[in-house]
């Protein structure tokens, strides 16, 4: 862990007099690249054809590449992962995508084989590196090695890549999809302790199921967007979130009310204002200011 964390202090003074100051700066930015630089670590990477760390011109986009073989379960695996770091205006990006080629294991069925495993995860902080959105996406495409045009990096980074975004269909479908599973989850600073979910299941040629729900956001590290219970507050039906379990029956203005308070409340008790003040403070500072705009 030691010889791994100097190797990314290294890699982090290669670049960083090209990175854009407000993406060196938000709070989140050190933590993202490390995580990034780290990410290869998850794997045995054998016969490394490329390792790379680039910077666009402007300093707002940094580009983490890795592709090689991945040895698993006796198998070597093309493989290849890429994370960029991007500034979108205060705001900034992650996006991680992962391929992962391999011979399909059944034997029975040789028209298709070849499988490529894909994932992919979108994640945008603010300016204070509060996360307001989550988006992942992960498919299994199987195929024949006739069919397959090589290049895995192209494939995996254009072809099966979806797009993320604020919306109610969630991840919007990359070309070439076959058992698709996507989320997007997005909460908003007028209250960062409900986050609105939508999960999508896609099968090629068939019809996809759609669910939208609201949530409640954990309060443990609460500038992470992560869902407190896989029990929705309320759920989007005819047009509108209907409250459920108890909030039966209620407005969801109000219900949403509720869980705000709940948000402040589960800050004062987590770990977060005695391990990491500064971050409780911007987080505070973000609902007093959404506390002053609603009176």
């Amino acid at each position: 862990m030691e010889k791994m964390a100097k190797e990314i202090e290294q890699e982090f003074e290669k670049i960083k007099s090209k990175v854009d100051p407000k993406l060196l700066y938000n709070p989140k930015f050190i933590s993202l690249f490390e995580k990034a630089c780290s990410y290869v670590n998850q794997f045995t990477m054998r016969d490394r054809l490329n390792h790379s760390i680039s910077v666009s011109e402007d300093g707002k986009n940094i580009i983490i590449t890795d592709e090689g073989k991945n040895k698993t379960y006796g198998q070597d695996k093309d493989t290849v992962m890429s994370t960029t770091i991007s500034l979108d205006g205060e705001n900034i990006t992650e996006e991680y995508s992962l391929g992962i080629l391999y011979k399909n294991p059944n034997p029975e069925n040789r028209d298709l084989d070849l499988n490529l495993v894909t994932a992919y995860e979108n994640k945008v902080y603010d300016e204070n590196g509060i996360q307001i959105t989550y988006g992942s996406f992960s498919d299994t495409f199987p195929f024949s090695s006739r069919t397959f045009s090589g290049n895995l990096k192209r494939q995996v980074l254009t072809n099966f890549k979806p797009t993320f975004g604020i919306g109610m269909m969630g991840p919007q479908l990359p070309r070439f999809y076959e058992n698709a599973e996507a989320k997007f989850a997005y909460r908003y600073p007028q209250n960062l302790g409900v986050a609105y979910l939508v999960e999508r299941e896609e099968k090629q040629n068939r019809q996809g199921k759609i669910k939208s729900t609201a949530c409640a956001v954990h309060t443990e590290y609460p500038e992470e967007l992560q869902i407190l219970s896989s029990k929705p507050i309320a759920v989007f039906e005819n047009g509108k979130y209907e409250p459920t379990g108890k909030y039966a029956g209620m407005s969801f203005d109000a219900v949403a009310e509720i869980y705000k308070k709940f948000f402040v409340d589960g800050i004062e008790r987590s770990k977060t204002k005695e391990n990491d003040p500064e971050m409780y403070d911007r987080i505070i500072n973000v609902v007093n200011q959404s506390n002053h705009k609603s009176k």
